[in-house]
């Protein structure tokens, strides 16, 4: 998984890994999560629960994601 924060503490997450309460800890002490990125059709499996974790985010998948991953 890779965080970018950006200059307004916005953070992206890309590639998100299984999530915790410690996870979710220490992002909150980074910043807000305002984007989920499922990069390619290997680095997804994640990309849901941190979906429902952060309901206000924006996702954004690689092309051809839905068909592999229709929910």
């Amino acid at each position: 998984m890779t965080v970018i924060r950006l200059a307004n503490r916005e953070l992206a997450v890309i590639s998100p890994i299984q999530s915790s309460d410690r996870l979710v800890s220490q992002l909150g002490q980074l910043g807000v999560v305002k984007y989920i990125i499922a990069p390619n059709l290997y680095h997804y499996l994640f990309a849901a629960n941190f979906k429902s974790i952060y309901p206000q985010a924006t996702f954004g998948a690689a092309p051809g994601l839905t068909i592999k991953k229709p929910d």
